[in-house]
This record gives structure tokens, sequence and C-alpha cells, in this order.
């Protein structure tokens, strides 16, 4: 049974509540956590309110240098309001800072940029509402940090009683950035993606073809869900996701040109073959993460769920040779299989993708695969939840430095306490 999945939705799972109250932290993780074999090491970070019975977890990490990156997320406080998580990398631990939320509001954040030391975006949404609710009226969040402070910064007018949420961010530059998502009108019959470009100064909105451009013309109904974002230059842009048919069934790729966005075919998997995708099948694909290394070589991450009608997942990659896109499988393990969160690339022959195993007594385990430039295999990676617990530990964000490092987020379980932890991870070595 899939009791976590965030690659799908993290940012639109709040719940509704009162304002929190303070908020303690404490550090979990630590380097002798890994184990022996593993390249990968398990780094502290902080957990608000760690003793109560609430959820803090990372969706998204990017990194500047080896002393400074930054890695986002939510918790839900203890009366059950989600909070914006924002956490530092120092060079030796993750450290939580303070990131602002709107006034009365519940708020989350699901991607992040980093530009330089001072010029950092992160994207996510908010959400009114009383105790029960859930989020029923998201608002499109944007945060900037200065090199000072994280603050809110005004994004695109929605229409009224529109909602809408951001997923992702992503772009070139201080004056290239994308940030990806989707509306719903206010009787919340029309789904529209949301792409907002920053150019510098302010944030504006990108026409987006008409939403059949991606969607079966047999489906009865049709939703996108642009998932992750990354470009190689401005007139270079690849955003994937899924379409929601109305269940993930097909993958979902765009790209722009430095003038238009455009529906890009990529292909999908229907039991183990690779095939065209269609809202007829029943087996649930999705694409997670995307990285662009350039024009003609970009990969995404995805897998197959419901797999001959099972609760079985098959992970795989895709990739861009700068004419189509094709699919591959990746190493699967798992008695429920294997899913792909989120992808990063060192170089053209150094791909890293992340996510979690699934086991049949409901245990998951992070997950690393990694493409040499010829195959992909599975690196061994640590599992910090698993000491005396079935665990329940993933990786949801990687990101990667040109030294060779690579960061990992999501979350874990710590044992003795409740509920899930963030969850941190870096190599040893390129």
């Amino acid at each position: 049974m899939i009791r976590r999945v965030l690659g799908l939705g993290a940012a639109t799972c709040l719940l509704a509540g009162a304002t929190a109250g303070g908020a303690s932290a404490a550090v979990a993780g630590g380097a002798g956590a890994a184990m022996a074999s593993s390249i990968w090491q398990v780094v502290p970070s902080e957990n608000p309110q760690p003793h109560l019975v609430t959820d803090s977890e990372f969706a998204s990490v990017s990194m500047g240098s080896a002393t400074d990156g930054w890695a986002v997320g939510s918790f839900l406080a203890a009366n059950a309001v989600g909070h914006p998580l924002v956490e530092h990398w120092g060079g030796t631990a993750w450290t939580r800072v303070t990131a602002p939320i709107p006034s009365g509001t519940q708020a989350g954040l699901s991607g992040v940029d980093e530009l330089s030391a001072g010029n950092a975006w992160a994207v996510g949404d908010s959400a009114n509402g009383s105790p029960g609710e859930g989020n029923i009226d998201n608002e499109p969040l944007i945060e900037h940090w200065n090199g000072a402070q994280w603050s809110i910064v005004s994004g695109v007018t929605l229409p009224s009683g529109s909602t809408g949420v951001l997923n992702a961010i992503g772009g070139t530059g201080p004056g290239d950035l994308w940030a990806v998502g989707y509306t719903l009108n206010a009787d919340a019959t029309i789904e529209q993606v949301l792409f907002e470009h920053f150019n510098g100064t302010s944030w504006r909105q990108a026409a987006f073809p008409t939403q059949t451009a991606a969607c079966d013309p047999n489906a009865a109904d049709c939703f996108l869900l642009p998932k992750a974002v990354s470009a190689t230059s401005p007139d270079d842009v690849w955003v994937v996701g899924s379409v929601l048919e109305p269940n993930p069934t097909a993958n979902f790729v765009a790209h722009w040109n430095g003038t238009a966005w455009s529906v890009v075919p990529a292909p999908c998997l229907t039991g183990q073959k690779v095939t065209e995708c269609s809202g007829a099948s029943n087996d649930l694909n999705q694409l997670t993460g995307v990285v662009a290394i350039s024009s003609n070589n970009a990969w995404a991450a995805g897998s197959e769920g419901n797999v001959n009608g099972q609760n079985f997942h098959i992970p795989y990659v895709e990739h861009w040779n700068g004419t189509a896109w094709s699919l591959a499988k990746t190493p699967n393990r798992g008695g429920e299989g294997s899913l792909l969160n989120g992808i990063t690339a060192l170089g053209p022959g150094d791909v890293w993708a992340v996510g979690q195993t699934q086991q049949l007594n409901g245990a998951i385990v992070p997950m690393t695969d990694r493409f040499n430039g010829t195959s992909w295999s599975v690196v061994p990676s640590p599992a910090p939840g698993s000491s005396g617990r079935i665990p329940d530990d993933s990786l949801d964000g990687a990101a990667s430095l040109s030294g060779g490092l690579v960061f990992a987020v999501g979350a874990r379980d710590i044992p003795g306490q409740c509920c899930l932890r963030t969850l941190g991870l870096k190599t040893s070595a390129g």
C-alpha cells in the first residue's frame, strides 16, 4: 500500500486550521546513519515541533555551491495548519530560516531555485479555510530571498474566484525565470496550466495552447498537472507533468522556444510496453522531474502505476535527443515497485534520479539511480528510518554541483518520534 507519494500534488495537500503557535526545532540525522557501502551520507536537518504529532518534509532543493543551498517544503503544526519550511545549507547541515506566510492563511512550498547567495526564489501555494475544509481556495505563492530575508512577491493576478498552485520554478538567470502550475476557475469546472515568467522586474503570465493539444480526444475530462521545469537558454525550456483524465493516465511535456509554448509528444508505459500515451489506459503514467543539459539532451523522470491493474509501479526515464523523446525503464526493486520523483545532471554522462522503493510490508525506502553515459544502475542509499520500525523514507528532489556533489531531499521516519521528518542526503564524492 502506498502511504505517501510526493510526486503528485505535494503542494496541494494542506489541511486548514487556526494560526500556529510557537515552534521548536530539532536536528535529525547524521553521517553515521548512512550505509557503509553507500556514497550517500545522511546530513542533519531541522524539524519544527519534532516531538508533536506533526509532519515535516522537503519537496525541492537547489544548490549554489558546496556551502550554499536551499531546501523547501512544508510542515504541519499541532493544530493541522500548514506552514512553509525553508532551510539553508551552510556546508555541514540544513538549518531553518524563517519564511513568511500570507496573513490569515496556511501555506507550503514545492519548488526552489537559487541563482546566487543573495538571490533565490521559491514557489508553492497558500490557502484559507477552517479546520476540516482542506485547500479549497488555493492561491499561488511566490517568495524571494534577497540575501538577508525571505519575502512574498506578487505574481500573476488570477480572475476573481479562481484558485491556483505553483509546483516548480527554474530558468537561466535573474531576468529569465519560469514558475509553473495550474489554475481552476471559480466553479472548479475549467482547469488551465499556469506558466508565469519573470523578466527581472515582474511576473507575467505566458499564453499556452488550448488544453486539447495535450489531451486524449476521447477523454471525458482533462486536467494538466505541470510538475517540473528546466531551461538551458531563454529559448529552450522544458516542463513535464501529467495529464489527468480525471486520473493520471498520460505524460505531459511542453517546450518553450523563446516565442511560444507547444506540446511535445512523449511516450508512456502500458504494462511492460512502450506506447503512445492514451487516456484509454488504466495505467497511471506521470513525469515528476526534468533536467535540460543542452538543446539536444534533456532527461525526465517518472513512473507507471497500477501496472496490469495491480498496485505495482515501474520507474522510468525519458530522454530528448533533439528530435524526439524516448522511454527507458530503470532498475526496479520492491514488492510494489519503485517511483522516481526527481532528477539532476552533472553532465551528459552523469545523471542522477531519486525516488522511493515500496515493499509488500508497507515499507518505503529511498531509491537513487545513476546514468554513466551508457546505462542506469542503482546506487545504494541509506534508509535512516529503518531502525526498529517499518521505514517511511523517500526522496523527492535532487540538485548537483559542477564539483561533483549531488544533494537529495525528502522525508523520513525517526525512531521514537511520530510522523514524517525531513531527510537530507549528499554524496561523499563526485
